[in-house]
């Protein structure tokens, strides 16, 4: 008798964890998650994102203190993209987790911040024909592994039902991270990237994936060798801007919708 309702209790039980799925860690500390959100993190470790949803560079996206409308770089460099957004700063756990997705073999998390950049993108006025991750050089592809903005745009592509075309914008010349270059290295960007068929983007609205958006001299630089009618730029996060400056009011930023890939 103790056997068979041991039985019912494990059976009872195995249930119960399939139907409420126990166990989903909050990316963070770790912990098992109570409440599922978009972010995947529990309560604690939220108060450690820090959102970027202030005062906007109308351009580029990057935070801005006073009336300005545009950032410092926006102000003082003509763009070849349009439009960018980062919902979050590349501060505390973001950056903390954004390092991780690149550097620490962890491509999972692509399904997590895609879920984010959804969510911004609907929130945009972008009108899009394609979705263009920034590419990656063969030789760090090769020792990576895995470019972490093609995973992030597939995933996102996934949700949207947007078209995903890799392959068609290379890197050609191997450098390091931005992060660690002055601005005006990064500004000489312009010749590392290149496009395969030149026709292709013609006449099109292209969306680039990134995940961090520093002065958005990567971004530019690849919106320059597309030639298309229309570049955005959409990344996890946005490196903090440190410069306050004094100008005139920003303008805030709204969307509609499946999925190939075009290689």
């Amino acid at each position: 008798m103790n056997n068979i309702r041991k039985f019912f209790c494990d059976m009872e039980n195995k249930f119960l964890d399939a139907l409420y799925v126990e166990h989903i860690k909050c990316l963070g500390c770790g912990k098992d998650l109570k409440n599922l959100n978009i972010f995947d993190v529990c309560d604690k470790c939220k108060k450690e994102i820090e959102f970027n949803n202030n005062r906007i560079c109308a351009k580029c996206g990057k935070n801005v203190y006073g009336l300005s409308n545009y950032c410092f770089n926006c102000k003082n460099t003509p763009r070849h993209f349009d439009k960018a957004s980062a919902p979050f700063l590349y501060t505390g756990l973001i950056k903390k987790l954004i390092r991780k997705f690149k550097y620490k073999n962890s491509p999972y998390l692509a399904t997590t911040f895609a879920k984010v950049l959804a969510q911004e993108y609907i929130k945009s006025d972008f009108d899009v024909d394609y979705v263009v991750p920034i590419p990656m050089h063969k030789d760090k592809l090769r020792k990576r592994g895995y470019n972490q903005s093609e995973l992030l745009a597939r995933e996102f592509c996934k949700i949207v039902g947007l078209p995903l075309v890799v392959n068609y914008l290379i890197k050609t010349i191997d450098v390091d991270t931005q992060t660690h270059k002055t601005r005006d290295e990064r500004e000489k960007l312009g010749e590392i990237y290149k496009v395969i068929d030149k026709k292709f983007f013609v006449g099109k609205k292209v969306l680039i994936i990134d995940d961090v958006i520093t002065t958005g001299a990567t971004l530019d630089a690849c919106a320059e060798v597309l030639g298309a009618s229309k570049v955005y730029g959409l990344a996890i996060a946005h490196s903090k801007s440190k410069i306050r400056q004094i100008s005139t009011p920003n303008i805030l930023l709204n969307k509609k919708f499946s999925t190939k890939i075009i290689s």
